[in-house]
């Protein structure tokens, strides 16, 4: 009986879980920065309507009331802005965390593919 095939294949198994966990901490890096920016627009947003009801009662005219809204959208853009762009930073700069993790496992499993394949030809 031959177990090289089984040695082969517990080398692959190995290498397959390391590669996981690898990309679990690729996604989980990844999606706590994302979710970090998430939540500081969501607080942007609480924030701009707190300023929005204090203004209600501060306003002395629905012209001072528009041009507050008016400010405060523009602030709030700015913020939603700034936000996407630092988001798509962050799924950018992952990008070359992925591709080193793919192509050390096409190095990895290349060579154990191809001894298994010589060995059952």
């Amino acid at each position: 009986m031959d177990y090289t095939s089984f040695g082969n294949f517990e080398t692959m198994s190995k290498t397959a879980a390391e590669s996981a966990k690898k990309l679990e901490s690729i996604n989980t890096s990844v999606f706590e920065k994302l979710t970090k920016k998430n939540m500081d627009l969501f607080n942007s947003t609480i924030e701009l309507n707190n300023k929005f009801v204090a203004m209600l009662g501060e306003a002395k005219g629905v012209q001072e009331l528009f041009n507050e809204q008016l400010q405060l959208t523009t602030e709030y853009n700015g913020k939603v802005f700034a936000t996407i762009k630092e988001a798509t930073e962050i799924v950018v700069n992952s990008k070359d965390d992925y591709q080193s993790w793919l192509e050390a496992g096409i190095k990895t499993v290349v060579p154990t593919a191809a001894k298994s394949t010589k060995k059952a030809a």
